[in-house]
């Protein structure tokens, strides 16, 4: 822009905290999406859900899951985006609420044998003890 008056203007609305969430770059949302998702794994000590009543937070779910699966299909385009999500699944404070369903599975199944292994029984859903009774929900 040639005229300085309208450039500043100009400069002054984009920049504005009203009006400047709406000429944020794809990577700056996603920047915030990534803070907000650990915001509220700080604070809640589990991932966001998708049953949460909460939209935001239902929102927060689909795009952990939707990182989740073009990190695994390969498909994220964005180097500088691709080595941020890196840092934050493999970080030692949020590591443990971003293991896949696989990983989750596996360790279950580990849980269930050990128990197995030591009480030469499957675990009862009647049990007193609560992570007894999980076990045998999960199988």
């Amino acid at each position: 822009m040639k005229n300085k008056e309208i450039r500043n203007k100009w400069e002054q609305f984009i920049n504005n905290k009203k009006y400047g969430k709406y000429f944020m770059s794809e990577e700056e949302k996603w920047d915030i999406t990534l803070q907000n998702t650990k915001e509220y794994i700080d604070q809640n000590k589990k991932r966001p859900s998708n049953c949460d009543k909460n939209k935001e937070i239902k929102s927060l779910a689909r795009w952990v899951a939707t990182q989740q699966t073009q990190y695994k299909k390969q498909t994220m385009k964005n180097n500088e985006i691709r080595n941020k999500w890196e840092q934050f699944i493999n970080s030692k404070k949020y590591k443990e609420y971003l293991i896949s369903n696989e990983e989750i599975w596996d360790s279950k199944l580990c849980e269930v044998k050990k128990y197995m292994d030591e009480n030469k029984k499957r675990p009862i859903k009647e049990s007193k003890n609560k992570e007894i009774r999980h076990l045998a929900v999960w199988l």
